[in-house]
């Protein structure tokens, strides 16, 4: 089964493990550091903070700068749901808007006007998360430009764009135009520490306190302990979560992490396949780039008329599957979702026009390193065959 991504391990990462499990560490030991210091290298920033998962980065990123009740963070509504929800994590409120129509990330115009409607209104906008889908950076030279002019807080969700640059040549992560940024190790992303995540960032402070919060908000150093006891003083200052990677996770990180750039390669090879083989083909419409990116493909998205609604995609995705192709969605657009269909603002749909029109169109094929010419070959002979309705 050809499904649209998994993780690519080997050897050399299954040593990297076992070499933890004959240390005297398997929690946080000294590869959290390691790996830590290797992700701040590779990514330009300042600090890399690891944690348990891409969702918890965000939701220390919403810890540490601070959102309350009352704020307004401005979110693309065509993303994965913990992009908004972290927002509601802290109690802030996610306002969605819609997305670029080509390359499908969050749409600086739309940012615009959002804040200007809701300031009008009274309303606190404090922050923007972007998102850089499926590997394509979004416009950080705009949005800061916009941040500066209004006073927003940026975050880039950036779990899908690891080796990444924008601005001809500006990488995805160095935190150049935005606070901070939030990365995944989940399997299916660029690398992988089976469950991980991370926050990259300038900011000493924003470090500082997302550190903190991943460990229960405990301090355990003398310099920072007024009326400290001892070595074994512990003394929790914060209201803190046990978002932690352990030293199995961030050796496999490491390990992982040299290989990026081949991964980043590969997959630009493996949508170099698409692009040809599908060269001509109007009727699949195929991922869109700004001239100053260069896309990192986590995903490979083409668009297509399915017909007949959800259910003309459902009879696609069957007669893929016969053939064993899985393709994926990503994603429905997130006011969609049960949880937030009564909680958004009346007209909100209305509002996302493109975000809507891709929902229906929009369909993710399988791009991991391990493809080869003759799989693409493969999943493309699939989508045409589904597309006039045939199977085997």
């Amino acid at each position: 089964m050809l499904n649209y991504g998994r993780q690519c391990l080997d050897e050399e990462d299954k040593r990297a493990i076992l070499e933890v499990m004959d240390s005297d560490w398997l929690t946080t030991g000294p590869y959290v550091g390691r790996f830590e210091r290797a992700l701040a290298e590779r990514f330009g920033a300042k600090h890399a903070i690891v944690c348990a998962n891409g969702t918890a980065a965000l939701h220390l990123s919403a810890l540490a700068l601070q959102w309350q009740p009352g704020d307004v963070v401005i979110v693309p509504a065509i993303t994965f749901v913990a992009s908004a929800n972290c927002a509601m994590y802290v109690g802030a409120e996610p306002y969605f808007v819609d997305v670029d129509p080509g390359t499908l990330v969050i749409d600086p115009d739309e940012v615009e006007r959002a804040v200007r409607l809701l300031r009008a209104a009274g309303r606190r906008v404090r922050a923007v998360v972007g998102v850089d889908l499926a590997g394509h950076p979004a416009d950080w030279v705009a949005l800061r430009a916009l941040a500066d002019r209004y006073e927003l807080q940026l975050v880039d969700d950036a779990c899908h764009a690891m080796g990444a640059t924008y601005a001809n040549g500006v990488r995805v992560g160095d935190c150049t135009h935005y606070d901070l940024a939030t990365l995944s190790f989940h399997p299916v992303k660029h690398i992988t520490t089976g469950e991980g995540g991370a926050i990259l960032t300038n900011d000493d402070r924003l470090a500082e306190r997302a550190m903190l919060l991943r460990s229960h908000g405990i301090r355990n150093q003398e310099a920072q302990i007024p009326a400290w006891e001892g070595p074994w003083h512990l003394e929790m200052t914060d209201l803190g979560y046990n978002y932690r990677l352990n030293d199995l996770q961030c050796a496999l990180g490491l390990s992982q992490l040299r290989k990026l750039d081949d991964f980043v390669a590969k997959r630009r090879e493996i949508a170099g396949w698409y692009d040809a083989l599908l060269a001509g083909d109007r009727r699949f419409a195929r991922p869109a780039l700004r001239p100053d990116v260069q896309h990192a493909y986590h995903l490979y998205i083409l668009r297509t008329a399915f017909g007949e609604g959800a259910a003309g995609r459902k009879a696609f995705y069957s007669r893929c599957l016969e053939r064993g192709v899985r393709f994926q969605v990503h994603y429905r657009p997130v006011p969609l979702n049960a949880f937030y269909r009564d909680r958004v603002s009346p007209g909100t749909l209305e509002r996302l026009p493109n975000a809507m029109k891709y929902y229906r169109e929009c369909l993710s094929v399988p791009i991991y390193p391990q493809l080869t010419h003759e799989n693409i070959s493969h999943v493309v002979e699939t989508l045409r065959l589904a597309v006039e309705g045939g199977g085997q």
